[in-house]
């Protein structure tokens, strides 16, 4: 999603959040980091761009009506208009960040806080701020030769390179409706703890083709799980059908139409109402407001492709997985009671 060809990262600075559940303490630095090392820099910046796979923005959120009680967002606004005193900067937005943190569930670890210039995402060059917030460390092996001529084993704690915990990269684009913003959040998943999206940034998905495909997939995967098995009896055979139909629809359409899309997927009216009760029942969970009509991205539906794939489980013998065609597959019980499914196919690959 962003191409580093070009870039640079001209300020950095790291300084460590504390945990009073492990007994550490929250400290700031005095200084920045010294880039020199270009085997650092190419890490680094390798790090602070890979992470973000996934081509879906947010953007701050206005608090009480405004943007101006967004603190993040001014945070963010005033260092982009003058990045000359950033590592003092950067301590203010780690105290931010320290202020929001006083759930027992948080996790101590270390803040990293950048500017990088030169990047090119969606054939835009731009310049963008990094926080990213490191909680859980492996064990990396180490060697060391001595004098003796022997090599000497060591466990070192470190991170890996390729996944970080909590990380957001806001860009220096379209400013007036909360900036175009890359966010990750892995860990701490238990409601009460999701400070980092919505306390301590607050932030919000973005209203596009990309979010609102995601989210019809989502909640179509949700509802046939929750609702199609027990509220009308579907079978996972059933159920593998449905969501077939649902990608059918997703990578047949260029645009999505909420009612042509219950209607051909769940095709039964009062399955159709009922996906349109659990629909409202989805938004007021998640907060969020799904259009009834966008272009469909197939960049959502690609991403999300592991969503469609269906497996009946028998015992712990047999992992059937089904794509489809409700006529290939039959389900019954014998004489003795036992259950069976007949599976016909054309061709055995």
């Amino acid at each position: 999603m962003i191409n580093r060809k070009e870039a640079v990262i001209t300020h950095l600075s790291a300084h460590f959040v504390g945990s009073e559940v492990e007994g550490k303490h929250t400290f700031y630095t005095e200084k920045g980091i010294d880039l020199s090392d270009e085997l650092l820099h190419q890490s680094l910046l390798s790090f602070f761009t890979e992470n973000f796979k996934e081509p879906e923005f947010f953007r701050f959120l206005t608090v009480a009506g405004s943007m101006e009680d967004n603190t993040m967002y001014q945070a963010v606004m005033s260092c982009f208009d003058d990045d000359s005193h950033f590592h003092d900067w950067s301590i203010q937005v780690t105290k931010w960040l320290v202020s929001q943190s006083k759930h027992h569930q948080i996790k101590s670890g270390e803040v990293l806080i950048c500017k990088i210039e030169n990047i090119l995402v969606e054939d835009e060059i731009l310049e963008g701020i990094g926080i990213f917030k490191i909680e859980n460390k492996e064990n990396y092996l180490s060697f060391s030769e001595n004098a003796e001529e022997d090599i000497d084993l060591n466990i070192n704690p470190g991170i890996n390179l390729n996944k970080t915990d909590k990380a957001c990269f806001i860009l220096h684009t379209e400013q007036d409706s909360g900036f175009k913003i890359f966010n990750i959040d892995h860990s701490n998943r238990n409601q009460d703890a999701k400070y980092w999206r919505d306390d301590f940034l607050k932030i919000s998905p973005r209203s596009d083709d990309y979010h609102h495909t995601k989210e019809y997939i989502q909640l179509t995967k949700e509802f046939v799980q929750e609702r199609l098995g027990k509220q009308f009896d579907a079978d996972k055979s059933q159920q593998a059908q449905t969501m077939q139909r649902s990608l059918d629809y997703f990578q047949k359409e260029e645009t999505f139409d909420h009612v042509g899309y219950a209607t051909k997927v769940f095709k039964d009216e009062q399955i159709v109402e009922a996906f349109r009760d659990f629909k409202e029942d989805y938004e007021n969970y998640k907060q969020i407001v799904l259009t009834d009509e966008f272009g469909i991205s197939d960049q959502a539906v690609k991403k999300q492709s592991r969503v469609f794939k269906s497996i009946i489980k028998l015992d712990k013998n047999f992992h059937i997985y089904i794509h489809g065609n409700k006529n290939m597959i039959q389900k019954g019980v014998d004489d003795e009671g036992r259950k069976y499914y007949v599976l016909y196919y054309d061709e055995e690959h």
